[in-house]
Order: structure tokens, then C-alpha cells, then sequence
């Protein structure tokens, strides 16, 4: 009874405790270590689509890559304008110039063009991020302003230190709703193509989104939980439990949830917190990147002589997932994570910000 009571708590809309994941974790099978599991819980915040009905992937996954018409998007990026957002066009200063590729060059057979624009990817109205103190765990964010990201949709950066134009991220400490200094960017040229069918490609649908409370455990990469030492079955527990926390972040209406053919997971965009890994830690290939070392050409062992420090170092920004109802895919049902270092956080050097993207 106490674990279904725990159950229904957390499916009330707000976050999972400590104790409710303790609970859960005996419940699941993970007696020996609950204790230990429900300590490695983090705290962050869960960026869920404010329109209920887009929080779940389309059943059909047929929304992937499939962008409403240019002016459809303009308009919604207007009803949008200093929300907290995935897509269209972002809220900037006068001075703001579109973040585009650096350098021309060749890569797995494809040439990266200088001059190319970055995709826009996500806006963050502060003011509109939920209040936390620092000492718990959170992210110290500016409490006024936008955070933009960026990402160059077609030659996507997987961690090499040449991958460092092929995003952004910029922190504008201007009040969104003030109209007099901040205005929706214009679409530089060549960032929109068509595709032969009249498709828009460069540029993702808006979907408005809400921080909410999370406190999410990490993947069973990280030496914490390996220190653990599970076995099979424990870890296989342990995997279902950050499955079962992770979906029930996404705040999905249970009429939605439950409907045939919602088996895939809701996207899971994060600001701070636990990143979701779908191959393996990021922080020593930030921290290697950092220092002008090209992680992918080292031997893994060089990432594990640093680990400790670039752990204690990096914080993940901002995660964005693939997701159907702003119609992007990264890589292969892939994710973007934004990383910041806690000095650059503390002086608000955003641009100084590294970005991977995994995939499966």
C-alpha cells in the first residue's frame, strides 16, 4: 500500500522524492542498494510542451522531419515570441548576428560550408524558469533574459574540438517583453531550403514549452552508479525505474498515454539536471575539447585520467531531444546535450557553452 500510495504521488504532476524513489527502488527489486540509488537522484527541471496534447510522440511517428509552411512557422514564432520554445524564429537584440559556420571543410564525405546559418533550436525565457537555490543541486541561471541555442542541423557536432562552430548559444540579459529592444530575428538567407515536393527544411515547428520540478536519476554509465557494483537483474530494475521516472516527468495526460500505440517515450528536453546518455558521460569530452584535445582521436584511457576533474567541472545546460511535434531528429532519434563549466556559468559566459549530440 505504501508503494502504491508513493506511486500515485508522483503521477499528481509534480515531482518524485527522494523517499518515493527509495521506495520504488525496494519495490523494483533494488532493496540491497535503494538507499544508494535514491541518493544519486538529481534535481533539474523538465521542459514539457505547454499544449498537453503534444507532450507524447505521434503513434504513427510519421511527425519527424515534417515542418509546417515557412509563413505558418512565422506566425507561430509571433503568437510565441518571448515564450520558452522549441523552433521558429528566435526573440533578439539589434545587435544580434545569426550564429553561422566558420570554416569550409570536408567531413565523412560532405563539405561544410563557411557562412552556412546555424539552425535555431530552442529559447529559454528566464524569467519564466522556476526559482531554485544552487545549493540543492540546481543550475545558478540569470533570473532575466534569454538563452538561445543553435546547432548546424546538417553536420551535426559530435564532441571534436572542430566541431565548435557548429553551434551556439547566446545569452541576451534583455526583458523579452520589452518591444522596444528585442524582436523576432529575420530568416537569414540560406538557412530555409525546399525539397522537390514543396517541403521546408532549416527550420523546426514552434512548440511552447513550461518548466517543471524533475528529480531524475542518471543512466547506469556514470562511475556512481557502476560503483554499485548491480548485477544483471539489479541492473536491468535499474533501468526501468529511470525509464518509468523519465516518462512520468513528461506530465503526459493518461488519456494520452494509455491510447494504442504510445509504446515510444516523450521526448526529454532538460535545463540542468541529469542528462539522459544515450551512449556514455560527456564531461571529460567537454573538458578535452576544452583544451583543444580531440577526444574521438584519443584512446578512451585519456578520458578516464580526467574524468574526476572534467565531472566535477561541467554541468549539463540544456538537453533537446528528438521530437515529433517540432519535427526534429537528431542523428538517429538522437539528442543534443549543452554543456557549461560552473566558472563560465558563474560569469555568465554562455557562448563559452559545448555541445554534443548522441544517437542511437
Amino acid at each position: 500500500m505504501e508503494q502504491e500510495e508513493a506511486q500515485g504521488d508522483v503521477d499528481d504532476g509534480r515531482a518524485a522524492t527522494r523517499e518515493e524513489i527509495r521506495l520504488r527502488a525496494e519495490e523494483a527489486g533494488l532493496g540491497r542498494v535503494a538507499e544508494a540509488v535514491a541518493n544519486l537522484a538529481r534535481p533539474g527541471l523538465r521542459l514539457v510542451a505547454k499544449d498537453a496534447s503534444r507532450r507524447a510522440p505521434d503513434p504513427a511517428g510519421e511527425g519527424f522531419g515534417e515542418h509546417p509552411p515557412l509563413p505558418e512557422i512565422l506566425e507561430a514564432s509571433a503568437e510565441a515570441r518571448a515564450s520558452t520554445r522549441l523552433g521558429g524564429v528566435p526573440l533578439v537584440g539589434e545587435d544580434f548576428s545569426w550564429p553561422r559556420r566558420e570554416r569550409t571543410r570536408e567531413r565523412y564525405g560532405y563539405e561544410i560550408r563557411a557562412g552556412r546559418p546555424l539552425t535555431f533550436v530552442a529559447q529559454v525565457n528566464l524569467a519564466e524558469v522556476p526559482p531554485a537555490e544552487p545549493s540543492g543541486g540546481m543550475l545558478d541561471l540569470p533570473r532575466r533574459g534569454v538563452l538561445l541555442f543553435f546547432c548546424d542541423e546538417e553536420s551535426l557536432p559530435y564532441g571534436s574540438p572542430e566541431d565548435s562552430d557548429a553551434f551556439g548559444v547566446a545569452y541576451l540579459p534583455l526583458d523579452p517583453g520589452d518591444e522596444t529592444r528585442m524582436h523576432l530575428a529575420d530568416v537569414p538567407e540560406g538557412l530555409v531550403a525546399f525539397d522537390d515536393y514543396g517541403g521546408q527544411w532549416g527550420m523546426s515547428d514552434v512548440v511552447e514549452l513550461e518548466a517543471l520540478p524533475e528529480l531524475g536519476l542518471p543512466a547506469p554509465f556514470p562511475d556512481e552508479v557502476r560503483a554499485m557494483d548491480l548485477s544483471d537483474a539489479e541492473s536491468d530494475a535499474y533501468w526501468r525505474l529511470t525509464e518509468e521516472l523519465e516518462r512520468e516527468g513528461a506530465r503526459v495526460p493518461a488519456e494520452v498515454a494509455e491510447a494504442p500505440g504510445t509504446a515510444r517515450y516523450p521526448p526529454i528536453h532538460r535545463l540542468g539536471g541529469v542528462p539522459h546518455e544515450i551512449q556514455n558521460p560527456m564531461e571529460a569530452e567537454c573538458e578535452l575539447a576544452r583544451r583543444g584535445e580531440d577526444p574521438l582521436a584519443l584512446p578512451y584511457s585519456r578520458r578516464e585520467e580526467i574524468a574526476d576533474e572534467a565531472k566535477a567541472r561541467w554541468r549539463l545546460l540544456l538537453q533537446v531531444d528528438s521530437d515529433e511535434a517540432a519535427g526534429t531528429m537528431w542523428g538517429d532519434a538522437g539528442m543534443l546535450y549543452y554543456w557549461i563549466r560552473d566558472d563560465d556559468l558563474a560569469a555568465r559566459r554562455f557562448d563559452r557553452a559545448w555541445c554534443v549530440m548522441q544517437c542511437y
